[in-house]
């Protein structure tokens, strides 16, 4: 295990944090960002679809059913492509 830390010029050690790493901001920027707009999206499709369409309670329920049906019919087979490609890449253009 490597060990991050520096020396001062007065024989101080300090350890360097993750926020210190370029790659680590990065991913962590991009993944807030990405959940920051997964979570308003999340909110505001059933409060438009309630509220500016009118929407009965079971066209609400298809449209949760409608938005969760991606994961269920692609999952398996994007779960083997990204078996087989660069992770830090596919996380970033993922986000």
């Amino acid at each position: 295990m490597q060990n991050h830390a520096t020396s001062h010029p007065d024989g101080r050690r300090e350890r360097a944090g993750l926020w210190q790493h370029s790659g680590f901001f990065k991913l962590w920027s991009a993944h807030t960002v990405s959940r920051f707009g997964s979570e308003i999206s999340t909110l505001a499709l059933p409060l438009l679809a309630a509220l500016a369409l009118n929407a009965s309670p079971a066209q609400m329920g298809l449209l949760s059913a409608a938005a969760t049906a991606p994961f269920l019919l692609i999952g398996l087979l994007v779960g083997v492509w990204v078996d087989h490609v660069r992770r830090g890449p596919l996380l970033v253009a993922s986000d």
